[in-house]
């Protein structure tokens, strides 16, 4: 054979292998989102991540307590630390979800990656089988330092991290928080019942004799008729304002979210329950009186905290529900507030509101995505221990510091945790800051991180006032056997329920407000509100909730 001839057959040897090749290799990412350029990737677990310039785009919520997502302190190290340039792309705070479903249903091209969406888990896994999100179990197993040490060290919330297909299509915020495992928090006016002499209230019955007075006895002492004796804000953007349902804890169990309860080994709901109603008929008696304001049902949370400041030097609001402190943290004000416990009921019960230390959906990469791994491994790295805190806290040195000794822990006495830092500037006592990311990066927070604050000496802080609630609402713990944190739904089950959970808790939550305020009347609709229930499909609902439930806990 000529040297032509063996030229020619190695030319189209050498085109057919690396046809094969490219083939090959689109096929192997082709559930990847594209070509995956790991060929400018240095070993797991090495920093930075990438030998060449990337820039990976990442969909963030707006936020306008940080100054600027580019220039942030935060954003400049993982940059710097990950050797990987983040181009932002922004998404309205108040509605991400649903511009984000707009996104989906006209087919745009997504970011790289998400941070921060705070999806419920039937849209995860929803958006996982229509292939928006891609599963990352392999980059867990293969890519990862931090995420599979968390997975590895706390097998038991797996079951979590994973839709109910065996995909994960998340990387979870994971926060181990006394004061986010009982978010649900009263302030009463201490200053007002010391003026009027009157004690802590403790039932129901003294809550609403106490707010009678709040209303009738001019408690904050201006002379005008301005206080406004109980509120709460229901509104989606407030962070656990639903007083509605911190009072029906003392009737029955309340979770705020979607009101499962563990009944007897089996799945159920409270809202169509006789203790329910009874709870209905309490706070409708508050709002016919005058003591519980009908704006909780109507007012966001903007109008809620100008509720709160609006009495100039005098406070005129008595008793107040919200997850956070929704006063300036110059606002002297605020320490005429204490925490009021949980309310010993008609029947003897008396519970706060549990939110186990589950991981929560936060952060996905998407089906545009062309390097996977490199956006894996830069999540990866935000789960470490001092992204966590850089993202929560700030600069060390500068807005927060290591213990030092004879310092202790604002959780140390009461609980046995351990002080670890003293927080310098607090996350939320800054309108703008350019340090971190606030609340909207992806961390790892484990208890020693989240619980190991030592106090900074300043009784306005919010971290502070938050941890005086934990003591009193940990006394009132639900029985965990009874507490459904969420439910992981398998494909067969979405399909089956379709909008089923959305229509039945926005009626539940309009009738329960229409109940409360009177445009339903309780005695003569309750048995119409419940057969509504029905008709809308609550029993379904219950059925392939208990099936899911009993899947997730024989995994």
């Amino acid at each position: 054979m000529n040297k032509k001839k063996i030229k020619a057959l190695s030319f189209v040897l050498i085109l057919v292998l690396l046809l094969a090749a490219c083939g090959t290799k689109k096929d192997n990412t082709s559930n990847n989102g594209g070509s995956d350029l790991s060929s400018n990737l240095t070993p797991t677990g090495e920093f930075p991540i990438t030998n060449e310039p990337l820039t990976l785009s990442v969909g963030v919520l707006q936020d306008p307590n940080v100054e600027d997502f580019d220039t942030n302190a935060y954003t400049k190290w993982i940059e710097e630390s990950t050797g990987i340039d983040i181009e932002f792309e922004f998404f309205p705070n108040k509605n991400a979800p649903e511009k984000l479903s707009i996104m989906l249903n006209s087919n745009e091209k997504l970011p790289d990656v998400l941070i921060g969406f705070r999806l419920n888990t039937i849209d995860v896994a929803r958006y996982g089988k229509q292939g928006y999100f891609l599963p990352l179990n392999d980059s867990i197993d293969n890519n990862s330092v931090y995420i599979k040490k968390f997975y590895d060290e706390h097998s038991d919330l797996v079951k979590y991290f994973e839709s109910a297909d065996g995909n994960i299509y998340t990387i979870p915020q994971c926060t181990e928080q006394l004061g986010n495992m009982f978010p649900l928090r009263t302030w009463i006016n201490q200053t007002w019942l010391d003026n009027l002499g009157l004690d802590m209230p403790s039932t129901t019955e003294e809550l609403q004799d106490v707010l009678q007075k709040f209303k009738d006895e001019d408690p904050n002492g201006n002379g005008a008729a301005d206080e406004i004796p109980m509120v709460g804000s229901s509104s989606q953007q407030m962070w656990y304002g639903d007083v509605q349902s911190w009072i029906m804890n003392a009737f029955i169990y309340d979770d705020t979210k979607d009101k499962f309860i563990i009944d007897d080994g089996k799945v159920d709901v409270i809202y169509n329950k006789d203790e329910y109603k009874k709870g209905l008929i309490y706070m409708n008696k508050l709002c016919e009186d005058g003591l519980l304001s009908p704006l909780t049902f109507t007012q966001d949370k903007a109008q809620y905290k100008q509720m709160l400041v609006s009495g100039g030097d005098d406070n005129v609001v008595g008793v107040w529900t919200a997850g956070g402190i929704l006063f300036p943290m110059n606002d002297e004000k605020i320490s005429e507030y204490k925490p009021l416990p949980p309310l010993l009921g008609p029947d003897g019960l008396q519970l706060a509101t549990y939110s186990p230390a589950i991981p929560l959906p936060r952060a996905y990469i998407t089906k545009d995505c062309k390097n996977v791994e490199a956006a894996f491994r830069m999540l990866d790295f935000m789960y470490c221990e001092e992204a966590t805190m850089r993202s929560r806290y700030g600069i060390p040195g500068e807005d927060w510091v290591e213990k030092e000794d004879g310092e202790i822990g604002m959780f140390e006495e009461s609980m046995g945790i351990e002080g670890k830092f003293k927080s310098i500037k607090f996350p939320w006592s800054e309108p703008v800051q350019n340090a971190h990311w606030k609340n909207t990066g992806l961390q790892c927070r484990t208890s020693d991180i989240s619980d190991g604050g030592i106090p900074n000496g300043n009784p306005l802080d919010s971290e502070y006032l938050i941890s005086t609630h934990v003591p009193v609402n940990y006394a009132c713990k639900p029985d965990e056997s009874t507490v459904v944190p969420v439910i992981l739904y398998n494909e067969e089950e979405l399909d089956e329920l379709g909008d089923l959970h959305t229509t039945l808790n926005d009626y539940v939550k309009e009738s329960t407000a229409r109940f409360i305020v009177g445009d339903l009347n309780i005695e003569k609709q309750w048995d119409e509100y419940v057969n509504e229930l029905n008709k809308i499909g609550l029993e379904k609902y219950i059925e392939l909730s208990q099936q899911a439930w009993e899947r997730m806990n024989l995994q």
